[in-house]
């Protein structure tokens, strides 16, 4: 079977993502180049990796209109363009690029005023925003046939001739060249800007470099890629022109440090060809594949495309030449020059920090580096940890299953906590579930005591589950209660019912449990509003007191103290499983009157009730983030700096040093404020929060950038709209009905309110437990007894705390932290079913059968078809376009910003009133959860069908 090739044209249709840190700071030893490598040149790591402020829109009038790609202020893309500042960058780091200078943007500005294009230039961007490329067509042929007409402005026809000419006096004979254009918002993270602009190879005299150069200002008019520009919102023009030496390649092509079909890491992937590489980047051939691992440094694969044609420098340009025969099915490259491009490629990887691809050029057996971008999409995300754990292993941390109580699921709790949590965050958190669970069950009379033998939660594979069979057997034991209402909340329907009310609840044995409970209910309903209140003072009044200067006052013991949660903090847990009870009583009582009083036998009238509540913290920073975004859009410097700065980290550095972005810094850091303690998977502590990594709330705030968006006032008053028409629909109620229906209506509300503000207290009480940990960090590795930072997660609180106090040797503290950390990523390789029944057992891909139908649980009602958009997290890839149909693993507060681009929400797990399902109907999405295997069957660009009301859905394509 052939292997794929990977044409340039398959790797602009992908998103940007951040290589972890292990990646980024091991591969270069992978390869072993501590000192000059096989390719010819030694990687200047940590020399001149400071690019310099280019985010000013103006330019200094003192600015060269040609500048050499070496010197130092190439690297300014504001003077070079996104490619010119990328090569510039990576010759200042030491990589071998072919010699070349810039013509640069102020070049391109002095032009368009010398031919007076502007005002054609301003009418054509102010064609509105949606237009198609048909109706751009015309009036950018006009632009481009100006400037292809036109002549170079004498200065810099002058300095360009005195370039070439001082070129060809230090160059070998016959030196030819490349012209390429670079656009200011070129190679962006989110926007590559591939094939969008020209090329033109293989130029010998002036008058040919300069007429390419005239041919490439005009390719940036292009119909299609200004359509490409709209489509992002990007409104920057402006361009340079790259001139370099270029190669007469014996073979070129391209490479991938991570494969781009399947997303492994430990893959590096290279399309080679004879001749140029341009037919390779422009998919015009089936080239040489060859796979190479990353870890062996050896070749796995080699399979031959079929080369009939090389391309070629010829006269006056390139030219495509029938290859002999006797090459046609020989290797395009040699081992070892195939090993060379993958630990090129590598380093460009280690020095960029994330997955990248490269174009190159052997000629005369050097290697050199023509370009290099950023891989804009992995595809479903590869294994992070290239091992395969050992047969029928079991991590040490695993529960064991009580066969009494088999049954386990984590389609709601895995809301809370998706993914693998590491020991220390579980450490902390699960207690606190644990103790909310059992005070209730004792207080409801479902468990005699609180004891070890009462095992409420489960711990598999380092994911957390919820014992549905004890929570079940309790709610049995609980006057009033139907163990329907445990598992539908988390599996789903059971097969077969079960009143709440049985004959044996009627027994006068019975009524003291009766009377028990109703009164517990009666206090609970009376106090939770204020006990709600009490625990968001409490926990306010720690945070405000856990600054780091006030932590470095306290002892060891008092923070050892802390870490076993004493008094108020577990009562936040208390007090937010009685409001999720309520929740879930209500709502569940309101389906039920609905679906017998007004017909609503799918639950889409109930959930269009409770809709429109308005006060989610949950749901309230994507309001901030809208208003950050409008920030944006409303100051022309802020939205320069967006367009022109991919990076986010280095976008926020450049926007702190901007006078004209003072109003936008106030704003961000108001936002910071009230939601800086939010974060993807914000209950594991691992994961930095928007407080400690603000970039991730930057590549939020740019989604919010495009055209379509539905304002915030606007989705409440639709809401408003959505919950009004379904109240009247009991219009038509007797009076009694239509009071009952109210009553239970206004409940359900209420403790879906409650609920959801308890969930960020209890975020804000792991925020408070993330400052306290990380002054524990800190102590830990200044006294020696901690070897690195993120050890600390793979011990327990417990464990934590007598190492601090020297309870526990730093020997054996290390030797338990390598250990779990293996497992931790062990685990991350398997996948674990979201209902278990009696064994915790690993499931593979096979499993999953590819299906046209996916069912899961119907929470928010409408229908919606469009196409689908797979991310599995948010934090490496949070690019969704409006109308876009959301598919994801889970949905914590950290998702919940994609849902205002988003048409419609289908979720692995949850439940109806799981945090996802709630939002969703706050914002009137149409949405499913539990659709187990979603994310792996649905791919993204899969045109689907979802209706929200049944939890069915389609794949169409």
């Amino acid at each position: 079977m052939a292997l794929p090739c990977y044409p340039r044209g398959s790797a602009i249709a992908v998103a940007s993502v951040i290589l972890d840190t292990f990646l980024a700071t091991n591969q270069m030893a992978l390869y072993g180049r501590d000192d000059t490598s096989q390719y010819g040149y030694r990687p200047m790591s940590g020399q001149n990796d400071t690019q310099p402020n280019s985010m000013d829109n103006t330019q200094d009038t003192d600015s060269p209109m040609i500048i050499d790609l070496d010197d130092n202020s190439a690297r300014d893309p504001a003077l070079t363009g996104g490619k010119g500042s990328k090569l510039a960058e990576l010759i200042a780091k030491g990589f071998p690029v072919p010699s070349g200078f810039v013509i640069t943007t102020r070049a391109f500005a002095a032009f368009l005023d010398d031919i007076n294009l502007m005002p054609e230039i301003d009418g054509l961007l102010e064609v509105p925003t949606g237009t198609g490329s048909d109706a751009l067509s015309q009036p950018a042929e006009s632009i481009q046939d100006r400037i292809r007409a036109s002549r170079l402005p004498e200065a810099i026809a002058t300095n360009l001739k005195e370039r070439i000419t001082e070129s060809e006096g230090t160059l070998s004979p016959g030196t030819l060249w490349a012209v390429r254009s670079s656009a200011l918002a070129e190679d962006l993270s989110e926007a590559s800007f591939a094939g969008q602009y020209d090329t033109f190879l293989g130029l010998s005299e002036f008058e040919e470099v300069a007429d390419a150069v005239l041919r490439c200002w005009a390719s940036f008019f292009n119909a299609h890629s200004l359509q490409y520009r709209r489509d992002r919102g990007i409104s920057e023009y402006r361009g340079a022109v790259i001139v370099q030496h270029l190669i007469r390649a014996d073979a070129a092509g391209v490479c991938f440090t991570t494969d781009p079909l399947t997303g492994a890491r430990d893959k590096v992937v290279i399309n080679s060809t004879f001749g140029l590489g341009e037919p390779v980047v422009g998919g015009q051939v089936t080239p040489d594949t060859f796979v190479v691992d990353k870890k062996s440094r050896q070749i796995t694969s080699c399979q031959l495309g079929t080369k009939e044609t090389r391309l070629i420098p010829g006269e006056g340009g390139v030219r495509y030449e029938q290859i002999p025969e006797t090459l046609r099915h020989q290797a395009s490259l040699t081992d070892d020059q195939a090993l060379a491009i993958a630990g090129l490629a590598v380093d460009v990887e280690t020095a960029e920090k994330r997955p990248v691809d490269i174009e190159w050029a052997v000629q005369d057996g050097k290697v050199y580096l023509l370009q290099s971008r950023p891989i804009t999409t992995l595809p479903q995300a590869a294994e992070l940890d290239p091992d395969t754990p050992p047969q029928d292993w079991i991590p040490e941390l695993n529960t064991p299953i009580d066969p009494r109580y088999p049954l386990y699921s984590n389609g709601n709790i895995s809301e809370v906590l998706p993914g693998c949590i590491t020991p220390l965050s579980w450490s902390y958190i699960g207690p606190t579930i644990e103790h909310a669970f059992r005070t209730q069950g004792v207080a409801l009379g479902a468990m005699e005591k609180s004891g070890p033998e009462y095992q409420v939660l489960g711990f598999f594979y380092h994911r957390p589950y919820i014992c549905v069979s004890f929570m079940e057997a309790a709610a049995a034991r609980t006057p009033g209660m139907s163990p329907d209402q445990v598992h539908e909340e988390f599996v789903g329907p059971p097969e077969t019912r079960t009143p709440p009310v049985t004959p044996r609840d009627l027994m006068p044995d019975r009524w003291p449990a009766i009377a028990r409970v109703a009164l517990l209910f009666l206090r609970k309903t009376r106090s939770l509003a204020s006990d709600t209140g009490e625990c968001e003072q409490y926990i306010n009044s720690l945070r405000e007191d856990a600054t780091p200067e006030n932590l470095r006052t306290r002892s060891d013991e008092w923070l050892t103290e802390q870490l076993l949660l004493p008094g108020k903090l577990m009562q936040v847990s208390d007090v937010h499983i009685w409001a999720s009870t309520f929740a879930v009583v209500y709502f569940t009582l309101l389906r039920k009157l609905a679906e017998q009083w007004l017909g609503d036998r799918d639950g889409s009238l109930a959930a269009q009730m409770v809709t429109g509540i308005g006060t989610l913290p949950s749901a309230d920073p994507a309001f901030g983030l809208y208003g950050l975004a409008r920030q944006v859009l409303s100051s022309p410097s802020v939205s320069e700096q967006f367009d022109s700065i991919g990076d986010n980290r280095s976008l926020l550095e450049a926007l702190r040093a901007d006078e004209a972005a003072q109003s936008f810094n106030a704003a961000f850091d108001r936002f910071l404020t009230l939601y800086g303690h939010r974060a993807v998977c914000e209950a594991e502590l691992r994961n930095p929060c928007w407080r400690e990594d603000p970039g991730q709330v930057l590549a939020l705030v740019r989604n919010y950038l495009g055209s379509g968006l539905v304002s915030p006032e606007e989705v409440r008053s639709r809401q408003d709209r959505v919950r009004s028409d379904a109240a009247s629909r009991a219009a038509g109620l007797a009076l009694p009905k239509r009071i009952l229906l109210k009553r239970v209506l206004n409940a359900a509300r209420r403790y879906i309110e409650l609920r959801e503000r308890l969930k960020d207290v209890i975020v804000l009480r792991s925020d408070w437990a993330r400052r306290l940990y990380a002054e524990i960090c800190e102590r830990l590795l200044a006294r020696g007894l901690l070897f690195d930072a993120d050890g600390i997660y793979f011990l327990r609180s417990r464990e934590v705390g007598d190492l601090l106090c020297g309870r526990l040797a730093p020997d054996s503290a290390k030797e338990t932290i390598a250990r779990r950390r293996q497992e931790f990523a062990w685990s991350q390789t398997v996948h674990i079913p979201k209902i278990l029944n009696g064994e915790a057992k690993p499931i593979t891909a096979d499993d999953f059968a590819p299906a046209q139908q996916l069912r899961g649980l119907g929470v928010s009602p409408g229908k919606v078809e469009g196409r689908a958009r797979v991310i599995l997290d948010p934090r490496v890839d949070s690019h969704i376009e409006t109308g876009e149909i959301l598919v994801a693993p889970v949905t914590d507060a950290g998702w919940t910003p994609l849902f205002i681009n988003a048409a419609g929400l289908v979720v692995d797990v949850g439940g109806l009133l799981s945090h996802g399902s709630v939002v969703a109907r706050e914002y009137g999405l149409p949405a499913a959860v539990g659709v187990t295997g979603a994310t792996k069957q649905i791919k993204t660009g899969d045109r689907i069908y979802l209706d929200g009301s049944s939890g069915v859905v389609v794949r169409l394509d």
